[in-house]
């Protein structure tokens, strides 16, 4: 979870810088708040899943998750959240890239200068952009694949007890 919010708060900071035109100092300031976001909220959330048992242990892998058992605590603790950071840091993005696109055409009208050093920036974004939300997608997807599949083996056993 601690990454996914984290790359809210890059995209947020991206949003930031080319849409509002913030410095990096201005950036730099909230960098406290920042990391009170990103390690509080994991942190939140570790505590009430602890404090409500949703932690399961699989005894043949030995390997303790989330929402094994409960999928009401794997759709809550897991898929939501990992939808909803990963939806909150594309729509920071997609506005940090319209803004930069506006910013390059202005600078190509106005100035008749060279855009080499913005069009680099806004294709290592977007390459990085790509790299972390193409995972990320499949990685939502997957558990809420394994989820459906899980509640339909669950169901097809109760049919058998």
């Amino acid at each position: 979870m601690a990454s996914s919010i984290w790359w809210v708060i890059l995209t947020l900071t991206w949003f930031l810088a080319a849409g509002f035109k913030w410095s990096s100092e201005a950036i730099a300031h909230y960098s406290v708040y920042y990391h009170l976001i990103a390690w509080l909220l994991p942190c939140l959330q570790t505590i009430a899943i602890l404090m409500l048992n949703g932690i399961d242990g699989d005894p043949i892998s030995g390997i303790c998750y989330v929402g094994h058992t409960d999928s009401s605590m794997l759709r809550g603790f897991v898929i939501l959240p990992l939808i909803a950071f990963l939806t909150i840091g594309t729509i920071f993005l997609l506005g940090g890239l319209i803004s930069l696109m506006r910013i390059r055409n202005v600078m190509k009208i106005q100035d008749r200068t060279k855009t080499n050093k913005l069009e680099k920036l806004m294709v290592r974004i977007g390459l990085y952009s790509i790299l972390y939300t193409v995972p990320a997608t499949f990685v939502s997807l997957k558990t809420k694949n394994f989820m459906l599949i899980y509640i339909s083996i669950l169901g097809y056993w109760n049919l058998f007890l």
